[in-house]
């Protein structure tokens, strides 16, 4: 099959949902509460001044609408990271910023009970994986939870890798699950096989998308050097290096292939190990 009609991963998103669930620090309010809350009551009517398609609380709040509930949570998500900015470890603050980020995931595992076509799917997608990406990042960073910042690097991960089968991936969703695969490596380096999984499927979609990209300008191969310089031992077998070779002997004279050859030359003169040879992913 295309890569374009694999499945949406709900059996595997809805056991990390689990697992994420049973890590969430507790919090002295209820989802409900917060939601009612006059500072998340202020968010509604900004988002519903600042955009055309939801033009009334009612609209916006649908839970039966797949696009509203995906829009919703991307808000809640957007406005939980300018919280968990400001916020101090073990303030009101922080605990208000897992609140929001909990709202938002709870947001869009509605749509998980709700009919959805496949452009709905990829924007879910999307939405939802960067939404847990920052959700990592802050339980990481400023909660000091590992734990649970590991398991959110996993959903963001599996989330990014289904968007990066939509026909033109934004740069950002490439980037996030590089990065995601990278923070898993360092959180929970035990977990080989799938460091192993989702890298190679990385690498795998990552030439695909990059074999339909003309213009250097609006892809980088950072995501893939990044991969390249790890010291993880599941990423380096899944041998990002590879695709480097491959870009840069496929598309010698593209600015694609000429950065390729530059990020080579990188490696080699930082590192005392050779290139690694040829992997069944590389024709």
């Amino acid at each position: 099959d295309d890569d374009e009609t694999q499945p949406f991963p709900q059996e595997q998103l809805t056991k990390l949902l689990e697992e994420v669930n049973l890590h969430q620090p507790e919090i002295p309010f209820t989802l409900e509460e917060l939601e009612k809350s006059e500072r998340t009551e202020n968010l509604v009517q900004t988002v519903i001044e600042e955009n055309d398609d939801f033009s009334s609380k009612e609209q916006l709040l649908d839970s039966e609408n797949v696009e509203a509930l995906t829009f919703w949570g991307s808000s809640l998500s957007r406005y939980a990271k300018t919280v968990a900015t400001a916020s101090l470890r073990g303030s009101k603050l922080e605990t208000e910023a897992f609140g929001l980020f909990r709202l938002a995931q709870q947001k869009f595992d509605n749509c998980l009970t709700l009919e959805m076509s496949p452009e709905q799917i990829f924007s879910l997608s999307t939405e939802w994986g960067q939404s847990a990406f920052e959700y990592a990042r802050f339980t990481e960073e400023k909660a000091n939870n590992p734990v649970l910042a590991s398991k959110l690097f996993e959903m963001s991960c599996l989330l990014l890798l289904h968007s990066l089968r939509d026909i033109s991936p934004s740069s950002k969703c490439i980037k996030r699950c590089a990065r995601s695969i990278d923070r898993i490596s360092l959180l929970a380096p035990n977990k080989t096989e799938i460091i192993y999984a989702k890298t190679t499927e990385f690498l795998s979609l990552f030439k695909t998308i990059a074999a339909n990209t003309d213009e250097f300008e609006e892809f980088s191969l950072k995501p893939l050097m990044a991969l390249a310089l790890s010291d993880n031992e599941a990423i380096q077998n899944s041998k990002p290096r590879d695709l480097l070779e491959h870009l840069h002997k496929t598309r010698p004279s593209t600015g694609i292939g000429q950065e390729a050859q530059r990020c080579l030359q990188f490696l080699q003169a930082n590192s005392t190990q050779p290139l690694l040879p040829e992997s069944p992913l590389i024709p």
